[in-house]
């Protein structure tokens, strides 16, 4: 069931599985605002509609942004996050390898600063996620 969709971003909610599939909206340096109103959108959803599970598809998501840039917008995510029912979180990573390293060490800060109140997991497919998120 689509819950939200504006061209930008989707949002899209299983009721079978009670998980709320998002895509990641390009991340450049000219959008930064309406990414953050995309993703404040997704924090709202997940309020509004008390959804516990999230997958974050950023499998086809282009990252035109520096890695310190990209960390912060998602480390305002992640912190927005926790005022949300949200019980797990799953990201598909994108498939730059080499930005997706340095961000590892950016999520173990951020990990270390914010102390999410909710699983958080990276995956490669959109398989394995939901997996994860139907085990428990």
């Amino acid at each position: 069931m689509i819950l939200y969709e504006n061209g930008f971003i989707k949002l899209d909610y299983d009721t079978s599985t009670c998980i709320l599939c998002a895509t990641c909206p390009d991340i450049q340096e000219y959008v930064l605002l309406q990414i953050h109103k995309a993703f404040t959108t997704i924090k709202e959803t997940i309020a509004n509609h008390d959804i516990k599970k999230l997958i974050l598809d950023c499998r086809n998501t282009t990252i035109g942004v520096s890695e310190e840039d990209y960390a912060m917008v998602i480390f305002q995510f992640v912190y927005d996050l926790n005022s949300t029912p949200l019980q797990q979180f799953a990201r598909i990573l994108t498939t730059d390898a080499a930005k997706e390293s340095k961000l590892r060490g950016y999520a173990r800060e951020m990990g270390a600063e914010i102390k999410p109140e909710f699983a958080y997991k990276n995956f490669l497919t959109k398989a394995e996620a939901e997996a994860w998120l139907k085990e428990k």
